[in-house]
């Protein structure tokens, strides 16, 4: 049970406050190719995939205030970072 304790200088702590493992999130887009087409005669669409777009998540905890009462408050911030050999850049 000691080691499931959220405080200060716990084990799990430094776990909780920073996600030690990483995070990806890929992103697709889609080109419409032909939109004036579409827009003049009522074409079906031609859409293109654009991607994968992978960004690396960090998650972190600021600031970190413990209340008297056992409760924890915190922000979470989320920082992206592009990861470039992650992603495709294709032009099918």
């Amino acid at each position: 049970m000691q080691r499931l304790i959220l405080a200060d200088g716990s084990e799990s702590f430094e776990s909780w406050r920073s996600i030690p493992i990483p995070i990806y999130y890929r992103y697709y887009f889609f080109n419409i190719s032909n939109a004036a087409d579409i827009e003049k005669n009522g074409a079906k669409p031609e859409l293109r995939e654009i991607g994968p777009f992978t960004y690396r998540s960090k998650w972190t905890k600021v600031p970190i205030v413990f209340g008297a009462n056992g409760t924890v408050k915190f922000r979470e911030r989320k920082t992206m970072f592009f990861v470039p050999e992650l992603s495709v850049f294709s032009d099918k």
